[in-house]
């Protein structure tokens, strides 16, 4: 255990106090986030435990429930009450909308700010409450007059209940979330506007009580700007995605333009809703007198920029409780109406008969007041209290230190983003008090100094401010927007206008990705200067510092930026257009960009469709699922099994070194054997496997080379450096290594297509086009192995040769190449030497060698003969059903752990006890050795691949793509067929060949498909084109990366092993480039053609395009 380990652990142990209260606040953290208590039953915890645990006295606990800011909190409430009883709120809000005007988009630009102005004084759930029915009267009244509908009107559609369930047109679903957006926000306007502004008022008074309290006029000077800024933001968010703003040919910019008609309409409205409210009433002057004198009071106590009232009236401290509780009690004592001063008039009639009521009354205090939070809150102070008696403080303290080392910026984002996140899910004062205590003890240490001489200004922990990310976290705390959950006027919202919670979730991006970046910015500049927090603003003065902490920032977390921020650029295009196939189009998209950059692990963006499939209403769970395993994929599992098990009993090994033992050993020669082992162990292993092993090799036989040779034939070259003479000389291959290297690689490349098992693309193909054409003949593995042999051979063969002539001098014999080239009869002897040496350090082969090979043999002949076409295939004797190729696989996978790997079995019943076995020989390959060596991520990428295909059908995607290619109708089909591989070819160098697959067979296969079709309307039958005709194509120039290390593993693996530059890499790799493409463009419309007969439309075909044409012409 490390010194600082046991420093810490130490430090625990001393602190017994501090582990209790801990407890006590994960205890209450929880039950708040679960609410399976009462939040105000939760806040009550410390009263019971403090005591009991010895952390707090009971006297000292029960304190924490009341104090100067719960004081003001009950004001405020009080305030707010009799605002809400009085009508003055409706009143000011109606005056408002009547003086902005009525054409939709200045009516919610008008209820937006209106309703941000009441809700900085009463609560947010008030606010929302008293709007919406303003909103729903225009709205109505628009309907009956024919200026537009409320609800969606489509079939009446029931719940389970009998109720009609509605759906809101955009414009009205944009009012609803005026209302509850700008009551949100504007709780952040004032102190008294949030409980969570109270929240971290109380906090800072009783963590630092030597610090300088915040008043209502600094927190009102601060937060009203950002506060506008953001309203106005959100505004012309909602216009955008759901009024048409900026796309006035749009359906949205249609329904919303009401005329001139429309909003004279509206202003009538408007106008008869506030004649009904009559003059102004004495006891709506009262309350506005009163509510204009307490603000006042609050902002003039201690302005800072002159002497305050507070210090004229006394010397004691006088809080901002002080002015609620007074005016409070004015409330009570002021009467409601002017009967009192006809108490002497003459007539008697008018003479009262009984005390009128005062401003309020303590009946209507008793059922508006939120008492709970009374209690939540003094929960919270308690909390801060108790961590800082029990030493927990200290704890914390000494534990975030080592926060001093990550940006400030950095932190203050991450603590926005986490309390925006945890908000939507439970209650924002019960998030604050869990977040502001520990971001206190982030702050403070005592570890520099005493907290007993803690000034506001000296004694931070990691030299920030406390109110730097407390204040921005208690802003956020209130901004909940996605969910209805989330706070009470985005559910009052959401029930009154029938808004789904999808559609909330949607709408809450803007907000919520403004609040979070103008909280970021404007507390580290607008916020530093009117709280004077310069003491800790260094890292600010220093620009090119900060930009360059950021960019290194995004250069640690890119992958995850990247992913956030593709998501939602791609976001408003399903959204604007709301229809199947754009929405499998996000899906596609966005997987793509992952696959491409990587930014999550393949197989993990393979499972996004599992997810998004359902949701957005493409493929159910059940369907999407079930692109995850089939045949195809149960071929490609028991492929990996039986590769691994040739790996693992070194059978590849063994027919690597006897070929290369057999072909000879000068340089030509055991080129080609290299080039032709390692094509034919790709055909059956993965070509990563394949690299990896013949590495080894080459570097054995060149290494005994260089030492018989006295360097003449040397592994690597030092290249120095001349305009720094000083650096490390850099290690580069020689031509002769980097030929092997680059033979390896690519011959790895070119064997994984001469088999359906060879590489994950093959698979991919196969389970895309029977997932696309499912009346199509299936991919046999002897028609592949057939179409596609010759090709690879080919390849392969012209690898040889082009890594000679480029490399090895061939053809040019007097370069100084071909000269290195020329080992002699010395060097062949010394080769010869080498792989017999490495072939007789195998030994004799193993019962596990021949177990394996045996194996091996058996499922490539069932595959072959399952349905060979020239004669009937052992399937079609044994079956009617239709039998694929994953069955001869997993039935040998299956015998492999049946078959011993040792034959000591037969020794069981020997006479010589010696050689009976002791315990039972493990099977020629193990669970262990699959679990430990099989790339399980490739079967999700598979799945992913088929799940794409699918939906992209299903949605109708794919038809919507084909149709936007028909003008390549006007190719002739060879030059088609060049371009796809092309561009395949070029995409496959960035990221991963299967990811390449999985994004483009599905556009390739609908494309030809529509052409097709189109062409057949017209009765053009000269050009149609079989799927398969592009499809295979593309799919084997897929796995053909030869220029970039990130394009495929063999690639990544000499560029490694043999210290080879990107830029080497690219240029020995134009060529094999250049001529795969070019082998693929002559064979397969000659070869391939003539071995999948697709010279003729099949009749599957002919249906298809009926059936399409029908639809086409209706």
């Amino acid at each position: 255990m490390s010194k600082k380990l046991k420093n810490r652990s130490f430090f625990l142990l001393m602190q017994p106090l501090a582990m209790k209260c801990l407890y006590i606040i994960a205890l209450m953290a929880m039950f708040w986030v679960t609410e399976v208590l009462p939040l105000p039953i939760t806040g009550m915890i410390p009263v019971v435990l403090y005591p009991l645990m010895g952390i707090m006295s009971t006297n000292e606990t029960c304190l924490c429930y009341m104090n100067d800011t719960t004081m003001m909190f009950m004001g405020s409430l009080v305030i707010a009450v009799v605002i809400e009883n009085s009508g003055l709120h409706m009143r000011m809000a109606l005056l408002i909308i009547r003086i902005i005007g009525c054409s939709h988009r200045r009516l919610t630009l008008g209820l937006f700010f209106v309703t941000m102005f009441i809700s900085m004084w009463i609560s947010n759930t008030a606010a929302t409450a008293m709007m919406i029915p303003i909103m729903e009267t225009v709205l109505i009244e628009l309907e009956s007059q024919g200026l537009g509908n409320m609800f969606v009107q489509k079939e009446r559609v029931a719940d389970e209940e009998g109720r009609e369930i509605k759906r809101p047109t955009h414009s009205t679903m944009v009012y609803y979330l005026v209302a509850a957006y700008a009551s949100t926000l504007g709780g952040i306007g004032t102190i008294v506007g949030s409980g969570t502004n109270l929240t971290l008022k109380g906090f800072l008074e009783k963590r630092f009580p030597n610090s300088p309290s915040i008043n209502f006029a600094s927190w009102m000077l601060y937060s009203v700007p950002p506060m506008l800024l953001m309203g106005l933001l959100t505004w012309l968010w909602l216009q955008v995605m759901y009024m048409g703003l900026f796309r006035p040919k749009s359906k949205d910019a249609r329904a919303i333009d009401i005329g001139q008609q429309g909003e004279r309409i509206a202003t009538s409205v408007i106008e008869k809703r506030y004649k009904e409210l009559g003059p102004i009433s004495w006891h709506e002057f009262s309350v506005g007198v009163l509510f204009i004198f307490v603000v006042l009071l609050w902002f003039f106590r201690s302005p800072g920029f002159m002497p305050g009232w507070a210090a004229y009236v006394t010397n004691s401290s006088v809080k901002d409780s002080t002015a609620a509780a007074c005016v409070t009690i004015l409330f009570f004592i002021i009467p409601s109406k002017l009967d009192f001063l006809y108490a002497f008039s003459k007539d008697p009639r008018k003479r009262p008969t009984k005390s009128s009521l005062s401003l309020i009354t303590w009946k209507m205090v008793n059922e508006k007041m939120h008492w709970s939070l009374i209690f939540v809150l003094g929960g919270g102070f308690a909390i801060s209290a108790g961590s800082t008696s029990s030493g927990l403080s200290e704890m914390l303290g000494h534990y975030l230190i080592g926060l001093q080392k990550i940006n400030v910026v950095a932190i203050l984002l991450i603590i926005c983003f986490f309390a925006e996140n945890v908000t939507e899910l439970t209650a924002n004062v019960a998030v604050a008090n869990i977040i502001l205590p520990v971001l206190a003890e982030m702050l403070v240490s005592k570890n520099y100094i005493s907290l007993l001489s803690f000034s506001f200004f000296q004694c931070v922990a990691i030299k920030i401010h406390p109110l730097y990310l407390m204040l921005p976290a208690t802003l956020c705390c209130s901004f909940s927007f996605h969910l209805p959950v989330g706070t009470p006027p985005n559910a009052i919202a959401s029930a009154a206008g029938h808004i789904k919670t999808k559609d909330f979730m949607i709408a809450g991006i803007g907000p919520s990705i403004i609040t979070l970046v103008i909280t970021v910015i404007a507390f580290s500049t607008w916020g530093e200067y009117v709280f004077k927090l310069s003491d800790f603003s260094e890292w600010a003065t220093n620009l090119i510092n900060f930009l360059r902490n950021i960019g290194r920032f995004f250069k640690i977390y890119w992958k995850i930026i990247f992913a956030l921020l593709w998501a939602l650029f791609l976001l408003p295009f399903p959204m604007i257009y709301d229809y199947l196939e754009v929405r499998c189009a996000y899906v596609v998209l966005l997987m793509g960009g992952y696959w491409v950059t990587d930014c999550f692990p393949m197989a993990v963006t393979s499972l996004i469709p599992v997810v998004m499939f359902p949701a957005l209403g493409i493929l159910s769970t059940a369907n999407t699922c079930a692109c995850y395993m089939n045949d195809t994929i149960m071929v490609f599992i028991g492929g990996l099994i039986l590769a691994i098990a040739i790996e693992h009993s070194n059978l590849h090994l063994r027919i690597a070194l006897g070929v290369m033992k057999t072909v000879g050993c000068s340089h030509a020669k055991l080129l080609g054997g290299l080039c032709v082992v390692t094509t034919f162990i790709s055909m059956w292993v993965s070509n990563t496997a394949a690299t990896a092993m013949m590495v080894p090799i080459i570097f054995a036989v060149l290494r005994e080379l260089e030492q018989v040779l006295n360097n003449f034939c040397a592994l690597f070259k030092a290249e120095v450096d001349f305009e720094r003479p000083d650096a490390p000389p850099e290690i580069r291959p020689t031509k002769i290594t980097k030929a092997y290297l680059l033979a390896a690689a690519y011959c790895s490349t070119f064997g994984g297509t001469g088999t359906l098992v060879g590489t994950g693309t093959n698979l991919t193909f196969k389970g895309i086009y029977e997932s696309i054409f499912p009346e199509a003949e299936g991919i046999s593995f002897t028609d592949w192995m057939i179409a596609s042999f010759p090709q690879m051979c080919v390849n392969s063969f012209l690898t040889w040769l082009y890594v000679r002539i480029a490399y090895m001098g061939y053809l040019r014999p007097h370069s100084k190449d071909a000269q290195v080239a020329s080992i002699g009869r010395e060097g062949e002897v010394v080769t010869n030497q080498v792989i017999q040496e490495r072939y007789k350090n195998l030994g004799t082969i193993t019962f596990h060698e021949i177990g394996v090979a045996t194996l091996f043999f058996t499922c490539v002949f069932l595959w072959i003969f399952r349905k060979p076409g020239f004669i009937r295939g052992w399937s079609e004797v044994i079956t009617d059903i239709d039998v694929r190729d994953s069955v001869p696989v997993i039935f040998v996978s299956i015998l492999m752990f049946f078959i011993p790997k040792d034959p000591s079995f037969i020794y069981s019943y020997s006479q010589d006890p010696a050689k009976r076995p002791k315990r039972s020989s493990e099977g020629l390959i193990t669970w262990k050795v699959i679990e430990t060596k099989m790339p399980w991520s490739l079967m999700f990428l598979l799945g992913g691949g088929f799940a794409i295909s699918r939906g992209s059908v299903a949605s109708g995607m794919a038809k919507r793509v084909g149709e936007a290619l028909v003008p390549l109708r006007y190719l002739p089909p060879i030059v088609i067929l060049a371009v796809v591989c092309l561009f395949e070819g070029l995409i496959t160098e960035f990221t991963s060949n299967v990811g390449v697959a999985n994004i483009t067979l599905p556009v390739i296969a609908q494309m030809v498909n529509h052409i097709e079709n189109y062409l057949s309307v017209f009765q053009c039958v000269a050009m149609e084109i079989h799927p398969m005709y592009l499809m295979i194509p593309a799919t084997l120039m897929c796995s053909f990366s030869f220029r970039l290390p990130v394009g495929t593993p063999p690639n990544a693996i000499i560029t490694i092993a043999g210290h080879i530059p990107t830029s080497w890499l690219i240029a020995g790799g134009c060529a094999p480039a250049i001529y795969s493409l070019i082998v693929e463009v002559i064979f397969f419309p000659t070869w391939g053609v003539f071995v999948y007969g697709i010279k003729d439309f099949p009749a599957w075909a002919r249906y298809v395009q009926v059936e399409n044409n029908t639809n086409v012409l209706h």
